[in-house]
């Protein structure tokens, strides 16, 4: 339902754009979402993404939709527009996410942002960059509402009338030493007596996290224990600030992703470099080589023994070299289908970003398959006699790699375009598929020889 409305808004903005009707568009944007706003602007190319965004109604819009972009987006963004503006957004974005969006600029653009800032705001923002990234630290904002324990009901309730920006679902309550000692919810808040103080009636046995703590951890805490937010607290439990429910399904989505990556041999995300998925698919691809040499190994040599002229049969030879094709041709496919999957769930094929995706793949076919028909050649010469099945039998690798790997990386999209999950049904059918394929290219190519 959801994913519906959004690709009818796609739909009208895009039509609209092409006639021109900033006027329509604009009226459009002022009533749809901030996340279903920066969604749609992921579909468009970067000229028209900048023209859609200056169509927001206020800098408060701007800034809302600027930090649910994704980050190639974000920094596309700030590249073309003024810096003026670009200050008045950060400054007006949560403490955490004008963290992330500095995080993603050079060093001298995000120091430029931060000496332009208020020197409270600036801080705050500094010093969310200076905690790793998987921590908590990475994690938490510093908006968060904490008051001391004497106060009463009536003055925090009265703060939070006259603060409309505030955006907070627990009250946290520290000691004079400034150190956490309890919290209270807003409606607690609510129904308790004005004349309270938060002491009376907080619940002390506080659940936090230390600013190290990783944010897998982070993520099992608030699964636990149903918390909307979770105080972040130092080495002397001084509150620093809070992590959200939104930021802990971030972290879940993405433990979910790097899980699917993992159980693959896929290694990283489909937002990697071309050389980084490389490095993290080549060992576990010359592990399933090698795999397949030792299968291949056990049926010539025990072949040998029984009656070495048998053995020197091509047949022997081309069936020997079945488990081979398998072996890599599974984990090469498997491997683009991980990714693939996690692309299409993380929403990460916007725009232009699938066909860059499906480029990458198939380079990396063509580096793979160059390198493992090689190996095949060095070792096919070192052993037989028959160069040209030796040579056949590389040149089926290489195309059994190159379609693996094409066909891994293309399997889910199609699953997903046909409104099938690609989760439940793009390994069994890839699997089906490259099966075939192997047994076909194989023994067609080799047949001559049989």
């Amino acid at each position: 339902m959801i994913e519906d409305k959004a690709q009818m808004l796609a739909i009208t903005v895009k039509k609209l754009f092409r006639r021109g009707a900033d006027q329509n568009i604009r009226r459009i944007l002022n009533k749809t979402h901030k996340v279903d706003v920066a969604a749609l602007l992921d579909t468009f190319s970067v000229d028209d993404r900048i023209h859609i965004f200056n169509l927001l109604p206020d800098i408060e819009k701007k800034a809302d939709v600027l930090s649910y972009l994704q980050e190639e987006s974000q920094i596309e963004v700030i590249q073309r527009l003024s810096k003026s503006e670009v200050l008045q957004m950060v400054s007006l974005m949560e403490s955490d996410d004008a963290a992330d969006l500095l995080g993603n600029l050079t060093e001298e653009e995000s120091k430029e942002i931060l000496d332009s800032m208020k020197k409270q705001d600036s801080e705050d923002v500094a010093d969310l960059m200076g905690y790793p990234e998987d921590s908590a630290g990475g994690l938490m904002s510093s908006d968060y509402l904490s008051f001391g324990e004497d106060s009463k009901v009536s003055e925090v309730i009265l703060y939070i009338q006259d603060n409309e920006e505030t955006q907070a679902f627990y009250v946290y309550v520290r000691n004079e030493h400034n150190h956490l000692i309890g919290v209270v919810s807003l409606k607690q808040l609510l129904l308790s007596k004005k004349s309270e103080t938060l002491k009376t009636i907080m619940t002390s046995d506080v659940v936090s996290v230390t600013v190290d703590r990783h944010k897998n951890e982070v993520a099992k805490v608030v699964e636990r224990y149903d918390f909307l937010s979770l105080p972040v607290v130092d080495s002397n439990n001084t509150l620093v600030g809070v992590i959200t429910v939104d930021d802990v399904l971030d972290v879940i989505r993405e433990e979910a992703e790097e899980n699917l990556l993992q159980m693959a041999r896929a290694g990283i995300g489909g937002e990697n470099t071309l050389m980084e998925h490389f490095k993290a698919r080549f060992t576990w691809l010359f592990l399933s080589l090698v795999g397949g040499l030792f299968c291949f190994g056990i049926i010539y040599f025990i072949g040998t023994l029984k009656n070495p002229r048998v053995v020197l049969m091509p047949i022997w030879v081309v069936s020997a070299f079945l488990p081979i094709l398998l072996s890599i041709g599974a984990t090469a496919g498997n491997q683009s289908v991980a990714v693939s999957i996690g692309g299409i769930k993380s929403g990460s094929f916007k725009n232009n970003q699938m066909s860059t995706y499906l480029k990458r793949e198939s380079i990396l076919s063509v580096m793979f398959a160059v390198i493992f028909s090689v190996i095949i050649l060095v070792i096919g010469f070192f052993l037989f006699s028959n160069t040209e099945l030796v040579i056949i039998l590389a040149l089926v690798l290489f195309l059994q790699i190159l379609f693996s790997v094409i066909l891994g990386a293309i399997t889910p999209i199609l699953m997903d375009k046909l409104g099938q999950d690609p989760t439940i049904a793009s390994v069994p059918l890839f699997t089906v598929c490259i099966e075939l394929l192997s047994v076909v290219a194989l023994f067609g190519f080799a047949s001559r020889f049989l």
